[in-house]
């Protein structure tokens, strides 16, 4: 039998089949079913086509060069098979360190997207507004998403992304505020939670030259002493997360002018009670307001009144 009946097209077709089955299957990890490793998807998918060239060429040498030839493509085609069942033994490692890893943070993706729909629905953001973060280690941070339904959103849709900004869910597209929540971590290194909003009466405040005083209420006194200020910065720039961490040095919330309201908390509980709260003084200072225009004066604490919820609450 001559060396020529080897090479049929069906042998060819076979020997192709056979040798790219294990690098397909890498390509498939990386590109498909697991979006959190993108990092691999560029050389498992120039192993494929280089690969792949490498072995045709070989085939065709064999079919013109005889029992050499053919000895010479089988040899390339063990190692093609190797090279790609390499690459799909590290897609598949680090597909599978990086999915436990988002596994893990089941119950935290869970409370964020109950966060997202609570804000919602207590009408302190829109569906396409504001954006929480949570931290988990040391290096790396649940986010919610852009472009999606924040009245509606699960908790398979908060994406998981490095303090250095690498998006872990590419499935995913990044809040264009992640910049500033990075900021904010890096500026209070003591919280874990950040939420940002857009409620009405808040937001109203931003928008004027008047600053919100917690000495108005008792209440808010004991909630906190005082509440930030972040001057204009175009949203999604370095320079709004900047000021943004400076105005929260100390407090755990501030008005952004002419945006909206951020709160930092060590729980995802505690920042979102700062913005409902500060949403809440926002109309009872407005109101107040409006009170005072019909000749009724307002009246903050007095010093000694501060003093002593200051005792109260071990601040003195």
């Amino acid at each position: 039998m001559s060396c020529a009946l080897r090479f049929s097209p069906a042998m060819m077709l076979l020997t192709v089949t056979v040798v790219t089955v294990p690098c397909t299957k890498g390509w498939r990890y990386a590109r498909e079913r697991m979006a959190k490793s993108s990092f691999w998807y560029v050389p498992t998918r120039m192993a494929v086509v280089l690969g792949g060239v490498k072995v045709l060429q070989s085939l065709y040498t064999a079919k013109s060069g005889g029992r050499k030839g053919f000895s010479v493509a089988r040899r390339a085609a063990v190692r093609y098979k190797c090279a790609a069942w390499v690459f799909h033994r590290i897609v598949k490692a680090v597909r599978t360190e990086r999915m436990d890893l988002y596994e893990q943070c089941a119950d935290e993706r869970a409370q964020i997207a109950a966060c997202m729909r609570r804000l919602y629905f207590k009408g302190l953001t829109t569906s396409s507004g504001g954006n929480i973060s949570l931290r988990v280690g040391e290096k790396h941070v649940l986010l919610t998403p852009s472009a999606l339904d924040k009245g509606e959103l699960t908790a398979e849709q908060v994406l998981l992304s490095t303090l250095d900004g690498e998006n872990l869910s590419p499935h995913l597209r990044p809040t264009l505020e992640t910049n500033m929540h990075f900021a904010v971590y890096r500026a209070r290194p003591d919280i874990r939670a950040i939420v940002h909003a857009h409620p009405v009466f808040a937001t109203a405040f931003a928008c004027v030259d008047r600053q919100l005083d917690t000495a108005l209420t008792s209440e808010m006194y004991m909630h906190m002493q005082k509440i930030g200020f972040a001057p204009f910065a175009t949203p999604g720039s370095a320079e709004l997360g900047r000021l943004v961490g400076e105005s929260l040095a100390d407090t755990d919330v501030s008005l952004m002018q002419n945006h909206g309201i951020i709160a930092v908390g060590k729980t995802l509980h505690n920042a979102f009670d700062h913005v409902e709260s500060v949403e809440t003084f926002a109309k009872i200072t407005f109101a107040a307001g409006v009170l005072a225009g019909g000749g009724h004066a307002v009246r903050p604490m007095n010093a000694e009144q501060l003093r002593s919820i200051d005792i109260l609450c071990n601040r003195a």
